[in-house]
């Protein structure tokens, strides 16, 4: 799986950079409107990496209770 956090990270960067420089209305709706859609795609593939750790997590605990039952000694 990919860290999404670092990606996030340097986009803000970017973002922020950016913002720091905006002079004009152009500027600021490429801010709202494709810097703003761009994070929040970032955010919500986060979303989901972090949703897949979980279940990744639930699964390998699921499988050591079942190796548990099998082998007490686990």
């Amino acid at each position: 799986m990919a860290d999404f956090s670092k990606v996030y990270s340097d986009s803000n960067g970017i973002r922020n950079d950016f913002n720091v420089n905006v002079q004009d209305n152009f500027g600021r709706s490429i801010n709202s409107e494709i810097l703003d859609e761009i994070e929040n795609l970032i955010l919500q593939t986060m979303e989901i990496e972090n949703n897949e750790k979980r279940i990744s997590l639930l699964q390998i605990n699921n499988l050591l209770i079942e190796a548990r039952s099998l082998v007490p000694e686990l």
